[in-house]
């Protein structure tokens, strides 16, 4: 049960932070719009009334300025990157990159008893039967 509960956490965030609000905001706004055009006409005009841009609702209205804002939010400043080292008030003094000096490989297999079978001889298959 946890793991269904942190499953659903996680898409549920990855919903949010790539916009999935707006659409489920919209999707409520749309299922409205067609019940209210609908008891007016048949579902069919209220369907058609719903899509055709020329008859928004308030929420509809409300999730265009919205996202509006948001988009305006997102572009005004870019998004620092974790590779500029100016973003944590540092400057740079050098460019060169310093490695590790490579190590020998010189393992030695300790405390093991040699690989082979009690008495020197590898085991004797079992006899078959034809």
């Amino acid at each position: 049960m946890d793991k269904v509960f942190q499953r659903a956490f996680l898409v549920l965030l990855v919903c949010l932070l790539s916009g999935g609000h707006w659409a489920v905001l919209q999707g409520i706004a749309w299922t409205g719009m067609i019940v209210d055009y609908s008891r007016e006409a048949t579902l069919w005009d209220g369907v058609r009334k719903t899509f055709d841009g020329q008859n928004p609702c308030n929420m509809c209205m409300a999730i265009n300025r919205g996202m509006q804002e948001e988009a305006a939010r997102n572009s005004e400043a870019p998004a620092p990157r974790v590779d500029d080292v100016r973003l944590f008030g540092l400057q740079p003094t050098s460019t060169r990159v310093l490695r590790p000096a490579p190590r020998a490989l010189d393992y030695e297999v300790v405390g093991h008893p040699p690989l082979e079978a009690p008495g020197g001889k590898p085991p004797v298959p079992p006899p078959r039967f034809v």
